[in-house]
């Protein structure tokens, strides 16, 4: 017998007029639901062969062909992919999630009509949720999996191998075709002992050597009950986690095989039993075994010593719903989160080091304009975390979610899309008269009317501030601290780009907010606007302003950079004690014949303004009275390390005067020279040990690089001035 499993396409649009570009830089996971269900098939079946389709990468390669001559659609294309990989599997399996579910049903449907002798199967929490509604409105199914389906997909493939039908009856879980009946069996039962699960059969994907990272399901079940969430529908309330054991056995597991120490931990509410967090850390860290790993958590199912330990086990990112930044929506949607604490636990892990999401809904049906105010401030102001990365989407009706089934008789569809059900740029016509035709199948698609807020304002609203945290750093944080009134200021700049007839897409193509003009645009309506009109601060702004857009023409991928946190010059604390520091001793490419001069990733400035208390008083949230008119200069260094980053440094005096010396024309000696000519010793120390201590700081910190002959074209210094 042969299978074929394919997972949901959770990847859509790239964010580029150039997918095969982007396309290189998108990370992809293995497709983890259906490899845990091949992997049970291989140990409880026997001759049944398995083959994985991974629809992730076969949409970027799709992207990279359609660049260059491939006419074929994408359902097409997959299509023929799999006859050439499964010719004749017996059953093929689709794994299913609400935003790609329109697509996998298109695929479903157009294989059954090309081989109607292969049972078509369904599974995952889209039809779980949906599947009476799926398999009457698409007749091509011919069953659905509900639920954990692990142990009733291998009894249905036993009962095809010994040719048994009746036996589907006895199936929990399935919804099946018989004729022109539709037979809904009993939910399936939980998987209580999740170690008795093997570990998904990652070998079964085709693309297993390229992954930096794997994720492993640890845990399932969540004992809360959120009105917008869904995840209770499919996975029920019962919290159950994997033994630490098990759970470092699977770790070493992929380690081993794969080479890969970076792994996701996958469950909804991994820290719903803390001390059953505490003993999996205390278990890794015994093992003396290095990992890093990530999670999803409730910030009061957390505290100051979890976190810690955590950190020392190698937790390096933490997922965080909040939701809404509203005390009473808190209850509303049966969230019921302390918001100060909230605040604290982001703060403590990003003093910890581990990265935060801290994400956020907007636009449920009874929000009013203060509460929707309060969730963008909470968003903005999670900027001022070196490690959090806020994120913000407008609500969709889950299907199953209570939220769902309270107001399922009032969605209307507006085309307004969720993020929470798609993620893409425009949608496929063959996709969306499928959810005008089908509602019940694709509720999540629809919305829920708020009466006093419409929905297309909080879809620009979303937009704008989300586009704010991807092209900026400071400006918006410190503009939320000194107004506390995100939505006023989103309203001002909706009004501004109706008056400056900004559109909706760049060249038809791509959306305003994925496109630099954004970013040119909104610093002219700070200048413009906010600065005159809306600003307490106004000297402040300016030099943020000024400051922030430097970059922007240099950065292809704004949403990757961050910025560190403001380093001061070392020479400042110079003294001969140092002594010792040879040039030789440093770098070897570090000669007395060298030229210096300031890479084209390094911008140097004036400011009329402390920038480095202003930073901190932005990260700690102080009055920014404190922040007095002080003329300094900045160095703006752009590097990659993991994520872009933007290093900055304020230079002392003497820094600054030697910077401006390195400018491709002079080698280091005369540097030295010119330098000694104005000074004669600096905090006790010779001026010629000065100088050089200087260029060594200045070169090791990135602000300088060397040449062995004179850099002619370098007379024009990347410095600019704020006067």
């Amino acid at each position: 017998m042969q299978i074929c499993l394919i997972n949901a396409l959770t990847i859509s649009d790239l964010g580029s007029s150039e997918p095969s570009r982007d396309s290189e830089q998108v990370e992809i996971s293995a497709p983890l639901g259906i490899l845990g269900l091949a992997s049970m098939v291989q140990r409880e079946c026997k001759n049944i062969d398995t083959t994985i389709i991974n629809l992730n990468k076969l949409y970027l390669e799709y992207l990279k062909e359609q660049k260059s001559s491939s006419k074929a659609t994408f359902v097409d294309t997959i299509i023929d992919h799999i006859e050439t990989c499964a010719p004749s599997p017996d059953v093929m399996g689709f794994s299913t999630i609400c935003s790609s579910y329109p697509l996998t049903l298109r695929l479903a449907t157009l294989y059954k009509k090309r081989h109607s002798n292969t049972t078509v199967i369904l599974g995952g929490p889209q039809a779980s949720a949906t599947d009476l509604a799926s398999i009457k409105a698409f007749p091509e199914i011919d069953m659905i999996f509900r639920g954990e389906a692990e142990y009733g997909f291998v009894s249905f493939l036993e009962s095809m191998q010994e040719n048994k039908p009746g036996h589907l009856y006895n199936i929990k879980g399935l919804t099946f075709r018989n004729s022109n009946n539709i037979i809904r069996n009993a939910n399936a039962d939980p998987v209580m002992d999740l170690d008795s699960l093997p570990v998904p059969a990652y070998d079964l994907d085709p693309y297993i050597n390229n992954y930096k990272t794997l994720s492993l399901e640890i845990g399932r079940g969540c004992p809360y009950s959120c009105s917008f969430c869904s995840t209770s529908t499919f996975f029920g309330r019962k919290f159950r986690l994997k033994s630490p054991g098990t759970i470092l056995d699977q770790m070493r597991f992929i380690k081993r095989k794969f080479g890969i120490d970076n792994i996701g931990l996958d469950h909804d509410m991994f820290s719903a039993d803390r001390k059953k967090v505490r003993a999996f850390c205390e278990t890794l860290i015994a093992s003396g075994e290095k990992f890093y790993w990530g999670c999803s958590a409730r910030v009061d199912c957390v505290d100051n010593d979890l976190l810690a330990l955590m950190a020392q086990a190698g937790c390096n990112g933490i997922f965080f719903g909040i939701e809404s930044a509203s005390k009473r929506m808190q209850k509303s949607i049966n969230k019921n989160l302390d918001l100060a604490n909230a605040v604290d636990t982001i703060a403590h892990a990003d003093k910890m080091g581990i990265k935060s999401g801290v994400s956020l809904i907007t636009a449920f049906p009874d929000e009013t304009d203060e509460e929707l105010n309060n969730t963008l401030n909470f968003f903005i102001g999670s900027l001022r975390f070196d490690n959090a990365a806020p994120q913000i989407g407008i609500l969709a009706p889950l299907a199953g979610s209570p939220l769902y089934n309270k107001h399922k008789d009032e969605l209307v569809l507006d085309h307004i899309f969720s993020e929470m059900s798609f993620q893409g740029w425009t949608f496929d016509d063959q996709d969306l008269t499928l959810i005008e035709q089908h509602p019940e199948v694709f509720p999540d698609f629809y919305s829920i009317p708020n009466p006093e807020i419409p929905r297309r304002e909080f879809k620009q609203i979303r937009d704008f501030v989300t586009a704010l945290q991807v092209w900026f750093r400071w400006l918006p944080v410190a503009m939320q601290q000194e107004s506390a009134n995100m939505l006023k200021i989103s309203r001002h700049w909706i009004q501004w780009c109706v008056e400056n007839n900004i559109p909706e897409k760049i060249d038809d193509e791509i959306p305003y907010y994925c496109h630099r003009r954004f970013a040119d645009d909104f610093l002219r309506f700070i200048n413009d606007v906010y600065i005159p009109r809306l600003s307490s601060h106004q000297e402040i702004i300016a030099e943020l302003t000024k400051t922030e857009g430097f970059f922007h023409p240099y950065k292809d991928h704004p949403e990757d950079a961050k910025e560190e946190t403001v380093s001061g010059s070392e020479s400042d604390t110079m003294n001969d004690d140092k002594g010792g520091t040879t040039i030789a001793s440093s770098s070897h490419l570090f000669s007395l014949a060298s030229y210096p001069y300031i890479p084209d990733n390094v911008l140097v400035t004036d400011l009329n303004i402390d920038y480095k208390k202003l930073l901190e008083c932005l990260r700690k949230k102080e009055d920014l009275k404190r922040v007095k008119q002080n003329k300094v200069t900045i160095a703006f260094r752009e590097i990659e390390h993991g994520d872009i980053k933007i290093q900055v440094r304020q230079l002392s005096t003497l820094s600054k005067e030697i910077l401006h010396l390195c400018n491709g024309l002079l080698s280091i000696s005369e540097i030295i020279s010119l330098f000694s000519q104005k000074h004669t010793q600096i905090n006790g120390v010779p001026v010629q040990k000065a100088a050089t201590f200087m260029l060594i700081e200045l070169f090791k910190q990135g602000l300088i690089t060397l040449c062995d002959e004179k850099q002619e074209g370098k007379d024009e210094l990347p410095l600019k001035s704020s006067a």
